[in-house]
């Protein structure tokens, strides 16, 4: 099944069905490639094979599943309401995870997997999947900035529903782009500028259709980023600045925001790339990739 179809599927059981949606990330997975070199590529690539039958076996069969990236999952738990029930899954998983790591190496070498869940309950806290999908990605932020390794649930009362990037219109940006600029010159502070051009696959796309697509991409990217970047959307082209960001961790930006581009689905109707160019200090560091979801 393809990718788009599993999406369409998560969406349809976030909209009539109960349970849990949950985003498991593998937190070191490439603090992991270490082993490469007493292992080699091959078992790294087993590795990762080996981890997604794990996480398909600590799984119920027909619980709906979704690869976003070679390191973050997303899943549907039919019928599962109960938080201790999800953890038991979990620590069940981590632990056959690194048991089969460990069979797999040599005794001197130091390999274990670190696992983070963010999860939603189904329907109490939504049925738009995109909502949900961006409330289990907060209770994921959470894991994360408490030391990774764990899971949590979203918790309205905790969170904030208005976070993510400014959204301004055109000459707004345009005015926040030049001050920005002059400030990074002027201070030597880091930044990143990004553009997210968006292609429908069918030129005779209906505008609606493609209106509301564009729409649900839009927002998983403002979600995905912080409250004090900016974005607007010129034509097909979503335009976003990055202050105070360096170039290490551009990587991580542009991976995370290609996860939640996967997760919004609709990946056979359009094409989506997207170039970063630092500015400020760190401007000779140029990253460009081309990703379709």
């Amino acid at each position: 099944m393809s990718e788009s179809k599993v999406i369409e599927r998560l969406k349809e059981a976030c909209k009539e069905d109960s349970g849990i949606l949950a985003i498991v990330r593998i937190d070191n997975y490439e603090e992991l490639s270490h082993i490469k070199d007493v292992a080699g590529d091959a078992l790294i690539k087993q590795l990762r094979e080996e981890l997604i039958g794990i996480i398909d076996a600590a799984t119920e069969v027909d619980y709906i599943k979704a690869g976003l990236g070679d390191s973050e999952f997303v899943i549907f738990f039919y019928d599962i309401k109960n938080k201790k029930d999800l953890a038991e899954i979990y620590f069940k998983g981590v632990k056959k995870i690194n048991e089969s790591i460990s069979d797999r190496i040599r005794d001197d070498v130091s390999a274990s997997v670190e696992v983070s869940i963010g999860a939603v309950i189904v329907p109490e806290q939504g049925d738009d999947y995109l909502e949900l999908f961006t409330k289990a990605d907060k209770a994921l932020d959470y894991v994360s900035s408490s030391g990774g390794h764990n899971i949590a649930f979203y918790d309205k009362d905790d969170a904030d529903d208005e976070g993510g990037a400014m959204w301004l219109d055109e000459n707004e940006f345009r005015v926040v782009y030049d001050y920005m600029n002059k400030y990074i010159k002027t201070y030597k502070r880091p930044a990143c500028e990004m553009e997210i051009t968006f292609y429908p696959y069918d030129d005779e796309l209906d505008i609606d259709i493609y209106t509301e697509i564009l729409c649900r991409y839009v927002e998983a990217v403002r979600h995905t980023l912080r409250e004090s970047d900016s974005m607007t959307l010129i034509g097909n082209q979503l335009c976003v600045l990055l202050p105070e960001m360096s170039g290490q961790f551009i990587p991580g930006v542009l991976n995370r925001l290609k996860n939640k581009l996967r997760a919004v689905g609709f990946g056979e109707m359009m094409d989506i790339s997207i170039s970063s160019t630092m500015i400020g200090p760190d401007q000779e560091n140029t990253i460009s990739i081309n990703i379709a979801v």
